[in-house]
C-alpha cells in the first residue's frame, strides 16, 4: 500500500505526539468557539451576524493549525533545540513557526475565498486579524509542541520511570512457552507499530510493549536509543561513521542511520 509524504508522516507518529496533536486542535478550537462568542456580542445587535458562518469561519482561521503538527514534530526532530548547535536551530525555528503562520494565513485566507466567506483573496481585513491575533496563538502552539517534544527525548527520566526495575534478562512468550534472552546476546531492537522486534545473532524475537518502556528497563550502560525505532547493544557496534549524517555499523554488518535528535548522546562514545 503507497501512502502520500503527509500519511506516512502521521503514520510515524507515536501515541504521545498524536495525544500533543489531539489536545493542539482542542486548545484552537475553543480558542475558535470562544472568539465566536466574544463576536456575537460585539455584532449580534447590527442584525447580521450569523452564528455558524462565524463558527465555521473561526475554526478555519484558528483550529486548521493543528494539522501542520506532524510537520512541526518532524521539523522539531531535524533542528533540535535542546541539541547543539541550539541557537542557529532556535534561530530556523523563529523563521519557520513565522514562515508556516503566513503559509497558513495564505492558505486559510484561499480557503475562505472558495467557500464565499471572504470578499477577496488576502483581502486587508483578515491580514490585519491574523497578524494582530490569530497568529499569537499559532506561535505558542508551534514552540509549546517543540517544548513538549524536547522533554519527550531527554535522558531523564520520572520518578515512576526511575523506580521501574532494570532487566537482567529478557522474557519472550512464543507458542506457549516462556524463554529468556540474555542482554548480551541482542544486537540492536526495532519499534515495529505496538510490537518490538530483538535482533540477535540467531535470528529475532517479538515482544510486546512500548519502545520508551523498554528503553527505561534496558541498562543504560549497555544499550543506547539512536533513532526514535532503534535501541543498540553497544558493545555490538563495530564502526561510527560520524559526519553530516551519523551511521552506526553493527557486528552482524547492519548500517543504522541515527536519528537527528540522537546524534549528541551517540557522539559521546567517539
Amino acid at each position: 500500500m503507497s501512502y502520500t509524504p503527509a500519511a506516512r508522516i502521521w503514520n510515524k507518529l507515536d501515541r504521545r505526539e498524536l495525544r500533543v496533536t489531539y489536545l493542539v486542535g482542542l486548545f484552537l478550537t475553543m480558542i475558535a468557539i470562544l472568539v465566536m462568542v466574544q463576536n456575537y456580542f460585539k455584532y449580534a445587535h447590527l442584525g447580521a451576524f450569523s452564528i455558524g458562518l462565524s463558527l465555521v469561519y473561526n475554526l478555519i482561521v484558528y483550529a486548521t493549525y493543528a494539522s501542520l503538527t506532524p510537520f512541526i514534530f518532524r521539523f522539531g526532530g531535524k533542528f533540535p533545540i535542546d541539541n547543539s548547535p541550539i541557537w542557529k536551530n532556535i534561530i530556523v525555528h523563529v523563521f519557520l513557526s513565522i514562515g508556516l503562520g503566513l503559509a497558513h494565513m495564505i492558505f486559510c485566507n484561499v480557503l475562505l475565498y472558495s467557500i464565499d466567506l471572504s470578499s477577496a483573496i488576502i483581502f486587508p481585513r483578515f491580514i490585519t486579524k491574523y497578524l494582530t491575533n490569530v497568529i499569537h496563538f499559532h506561535l505558542i502552539a508551534y514552540w509549546t509542541i517543540l517544548l513538549l517534544q524536547a522533554y519527550r527525548k531527554t535522558d531523564g527520566t520520572s520518578s515512576s520511570e526511575e523506580s521501574k526495575e532494570v532487566l537482567e534478562r529478557l522474557k519472550v512468550e512464543k507458542n506457549g512457552r516462556i524463554y529468556w534472552i540474555e542482554l548480551d546476546d541482542i544486537i540492536w531492537i526495532q519499534a515495529m507499530d505496538h510490537y518490538q522486534k530483538v535482533h540477535t545473532s540467531d535470528g529475532y524475537h517479538l515482544i510486546g510493549g512500548s519502545m520508551k518502556d523498554l528503553e527505561v528497563r534496558l541498562p543504560r550502560e549497555l544499550f543506547k536509543r539512536i533513532h526514535r525505532s532503534y535501541i543498540i547493544n553497544i558493545s555490538k557496534i563495530e564502526s561510527l561513521t560520524n559526519g553530516r549524517k551519523v551511521k552506526v555499523t553493527l557486528t552482524n554488518g547492519l548500517e543504522l542511520s541515527v536519528g537527528n535528535s540522537y546524534k549528541g548522546s551517540i557522539r559521546e562514545l567517539i
